[in-house]
């Protein structure tokens, strides 16, 4: 074994089978070689070796994600190690290697005032890892993590360094003379932006960070009821606060989470010295002293549930509930009593700073249960007929299977909403901006609303029930129907659902044909000639459509050019 194989047992290693697991544990893998390097000339001596060796690569972050990006035969490269963090205060900029967590990163720009404002609900993810995957959180100004990207540093498959830096921005190391390959290309860029790893292993990124804000943080509940669409009200929640989030815990009231820019003094903080509420992490001196006195008695309804899943009721609850699904209603009322958000006439209000206020689901990544996930974004309808169908689905299906004593979601259906996204990976990355403000919505000047639904639920060890299977078959496939250009979240689960491959690249040739134009590019480019870096999963999605494409193209030519059979 290599110096640069060894590695210290964390989730998602084996020691003993030589085995890869993501969290969820319906995604394995045994490859032949497991590295988890220690520096950039490891990270290079990894992908050379694989080179040499005609290995397959693909690379694991902390396998939170449930679709099969990660398994290889070949080489793993797990990037945990790989911690090294550079501000530069006064451009607001923030470089960072590929194993840094979300956590990590905040609390390195928290000593100078800064942030990234967008980011998804777990601190403890790792930022390329969301970033590589068009991963998002909630607010239509950004359109996912990705917004914030002006360079990488990506390996190609003979283990080349090659340079990605946004129009308009400088990188300076001590590689500062390196060749720009999206020079005057911005397609370029966008193509490394979102690459699900086929662009190659991804050494450092730069982000743009912005000073550190506060935010009030607003909950209320409200009666669930989808029989007169999606309230006016709640629309214009979306399009007039920062980041706005629905969410239905299966009961008699829907949730709404939004939050808004203040001045406000602080009504709690994050900081482990004041309290070791869920919300604590390494921020330590983060907040001013006459909030400590507080902080203790200010905890969110997220945080609330979080400590009752963590310890005590939850967990008492939770695991038979997995066993005996039938209790899963008790389940539900149990969650669903644990938030008390507030009325909009009375709305739980908190001031937090903003990274505090977004990382709200700690729940679902705290425990060691399992969690599956299906998730569509599509953009918003003018009238958002479109969100209320898809959100009236998936509960009257939902509704139907408990009717006959099945129970295939236990925890929630949610939805989140962004902006569009420059990704060429994602089908919101539209053509033209006003031809599709024209189609969707009342004004060219009214932004794009992507909505994100998803449906979430507790698993065992081994994934998700057969009647989550065949309920969220059923909801993605209605999904798929919905205006909008309907697209799954590639970092969860979906292939199992039939048509989707063929709906995923109908959805992109209608939009930006932004799957073509990124494979092209990943061509023009020679990044990955052997496709090392595609595995079978990725080969099914991206490939073998395009495989073929072009063999119904060459037949058509052959049958056109061929010999004529007249008489």
């Amino acid at each position: 074994m290599h110096d640069h194989e060894k590695r210290t047992p964390m989730r998602g290693w084996n020691s003993k089978a030589w085995e890869w697991r993501n969290v969820t544990e319906n995604v394995a893998c045994r490859p032949q070689h497991m590295y988890s390097p220690k520096s950039k000339l490891e990270l290079i001596g990894a992908v050379k070796f694989a080179h040499e060796h005609n290995l397959p690569v693909r690379v694991a972050a902390l396998g939170h994600s449930t679709s099969s990006l990660v398994p290889t035969t070949g080489v793993l490269i797990m990037t945990d190690n790989l911690q090294q963090i550079k501000v530069n205060e006064k451009k607001q900029t923030v470089w960072f290697e590929s194993g840094v967590s979300i956590m990590q990163l905040e609390a390195e720009l928290r000593k100078v005032g800064l942030c990234v404002p967008h980011s998804v609900l777990s601190r403890e993810f790792f930022w390329v890892g969301c970033q590589s995957t068009n991963s998002h959180g909630s607010g239509i100004k950004y359109g996912g993590m990705n917004h914030f990207l002006i360079h990488a540093d990506i390996l190609d498959s003979e283990g080349i360094m090659r340079r990605y830096v946004k129009a308009g921005h400088k990188i300076e190391d001590e590689d500062t003379a390196a060749k720009n390959e999206a020079e005057g290309r911005p397609d370029i860029f966008h193509a490394v932006m979102s690459p699900l790893g086929m662009m190659g292993v991804i050494y450092a990124v730069t982000l743009q960070a912005e000073p550190i804000y506060k935010v009030k943080v607003t909950d209320i509940e409200i009666p669930f009821a989808l029989d007169q669409g999606i309230p006016d009200d709640l629309r214009k929640l979306v399009y007039e606060k920062e980041a706005v989030e629905f969410n239905w815990f299966l009961g008699d009231k829907l949730w709404i989470h939004y939050t808004e820019p203040t001045k406000e003094e602080l009504t709690m903080c994050a900081c482990v010295s004041c309290c070791g509420c869920a919300c604590a992490s390494a921020f330590c001196g983060c907040c001013a002293s006459d909030t400590k006195q507080g902080c203790l008695a200010v905890k969110d309804s997220w945080e609330r549930l979080n400590e009752a899943f963590k310890t005590g009721a939850g967990q008492i609850l939770l695991l038979p509930m997995l066993q005996h699904p039938h209790t899963t209603p008790l389940f539900t009322k149990f969650a669903s009593a644990s938030i008390s958000a507030g009325t909009p006439s009375s709305p739980f209000q908190q001031v937090r700073w903003v990274p505090d206020a977004v990382h709200i689901m700690h729940l679902f990544y705290g425990t060691d249960i399992g969690v599956e996930f299906l998730e569509f974004g599509f953009q918003c309808d003018d009238d958002w007929n479109n969100v209320h169908q898809a959100w009236k689905v998936a509960v009257n299906k939902l509704r139907e299977y408990n009717a006959k004593g099945k129970y295939p979601i236990n925890a929630l259906i949610q939805s989140r909403f962004t902006g569009r996204n420059d990704a060429l990976l994602s089908p919101h990355n539209l053509k033209q901006e006003v031809e599709y403000a024209t189609a969707y919505q009342k004004t060219p000047a009214k932004p794009t609303v992507i909505c994100w639904i998803e449906l979430v639920t507790f698993c065992k060890e081994g994934g998700a029930s057969k009647d989550y299977e065949d309920y969220s078959k059923e909801v993605g496939q209605a999904w798929m129907k919905l205006s909008g250009h309907p697209h799954p979240h590639w970092a969860k689960r979906f292939k199992y659902i039939p048509g989707i491959i063929d709906h995923i690249h109908r959805v992109f040739r209608e939009t930006n044909n932004g799957i073509e134009r990124f494979l092209a590019i990943r061509d023009e480019l020679n990044v990955d000639p052997h496709n090392r870096f595609v595995n079978p999963y990725l080969d099914d999605l991206f490939f073998a459509p395009r495989r073929s494409r072009h063999a119904s193209v060459t037949e058509v030519e052959i049958k056109t050019t061929g010999p004529s059979t007249a008489s």
